[in-house]
């Protein structure tokens, strides 16, 4: 469709923003397609050997490796990662407290951060939200402070903690309520974060879970209106039209919605392929008294009943109502279809029966 000079010439300077690499190059950061420059000595020989030593491991021929040798290689590289990742976390916070952000040609750190390391700005800002929380910080004063969560950040630099660990313990503090006294709070971050070490992040859930119904068991702690935590987000819309969202909402919503979802949603209903999508099931005539509303032979009371003549209380009787109206034989609820001043079992107003014989009103007189 397209020959190959378009591709090369304009599409690319098109597509990759020949006015952001120029602009990184302006204030002394290389491209993000190279490698960035490190100045000092130690650290850019300790870097140096580390990637050699990975391009040794990534050139190794793993087909010819044992199942044994396979799996501790995922685990030690697995617990590197992690290691490197938990570590990243202070230069991460010291660049931001020193603004050493500010040379990228973006307005926000988010940004700026994705923009160095080439990822999402929406990745980016919760990097910096949980370096904040899993790094050493700086007070107003100048001296340092530990991490928010000390057991967690440790155990997350050795390796022994994955972010989704941290994720989960950070969770836990974000539903805690303020009314925990500081001692259980340092004492929860050390029972988490050293169990952390040893179970899946779903495993350490369910225990956060149990901690906090046991530090708060009615649910009474937390001052906060629940209410104000409910929401409805409406994410970008898609090629084909389409939409993904979220949603947090209440007890009350939910005892709405789950009907509706269960009714409406079920395999069948509201399809819109077939010529009749099925939404209500048909009035069946397998129902008791099916069919008609008014009494017919379906109902207890119909044309077989004595004095009936065809419907009880039937229009054309003396004192009769409607066809549906009160008195419609035993099957009637009086305190449903009793009418105002009616009788035992409704009929015209003071009569003792619905239909069959004239009521001894003045209008049954005329």
């Amino acid at each position: 469709m397209f020959d190959n000079g378009w591709f090369s010439g304009y599409s690319w300077s098109m597509l990759s923003g020949e006015g952001v690499a120029g602009s990184a190059d302006d204030v002394g950061v290389a491209s993000a397609r190279g490698v960035l420059a490190i100045s000092d000595p130690t650290l850019r020989e300790a870097v140096e050997e580390m990637e050699a030593a990975w391009n040794r491991i990534a050139a190794v021929d793993s087909s010819l490796l044992l199942d044994a040798d396979r799996r501790a290689l995922m685990v030690r590289m697995e617990t590197l990662s992690r290691a490197m990742y938990g570590t990243s976390h202070t230069w991460l916070t010291e660049l931001i407290e020193n603004d050493g952000l500010a040379v990228l040609p973006e307005r926000t750190n988010p940004s700026r951060l994705g923009c160095l390391l080439r990822v999402d700005p929406v990745v980016a800002g919760k990097r910096i939200k949980v370096a904040a929380k899993l790094s050493r910080r700086r007070a107003m004063t100048g001296e340092k402070l530990d991490p928010e969560y000390p057991t967690t950040a440790d155990g997350h630099r050795a390796g022994e903690i994955d972010a989704a660990h941290a994720k989960v313990i950070d969770k836990f503090f974000e539903k805690l309520p303020s009314a925990v006294d500081h001692e259980s709070k340092v004492q929860s971050e050390i029972l988490l974060g050293n169990l952390a070490k040893e179970v899946t992040p779903e495993q350490l859930r369910v225990a956060a879970a149990r901690l906090l119904a046991l530090l708060d068991p009615d649910g009474t702690l937390d001052e906060k209106d629940p209410s104000s935590k409910c929401y409805f987000r409406l994410g970008p819309q898609d090629t084909d039209g389409l939409s993904k969202g979220s949603f947090v909402i209440d007890a009350e919503c939910r005892a709405y919605l789950e009907p509706l979802l269960a009714k409406l949603a079920k395999p069948g209903n509201c399809n819109p392929d077939e010529p009749k999508p099925v939404v209500d099931e048909p009035d069946g005539s397998d129902k008791p008294g099916g069919g008609d509303d008014c009494g017919g032979s379906g109902e207890p009371g119909g044309s077989d009943m004595p004095d009936g003549g065809g419907e009880p209380g039937g229009g054309d009787m003396p004192g009769g109502g409607d066809d549906s109206g009160p008195g419609d034989g035993p099957g009637s609820d009086p305190t449903l279809f009793d009418g105002p001043g009616g009788g035992e079992s409704g009929g015209g107003p003071g009569c003792e029966s619905g239909g069959g014989e004239a009521c001894d009103t003045p209008a049954a007189e005329e």
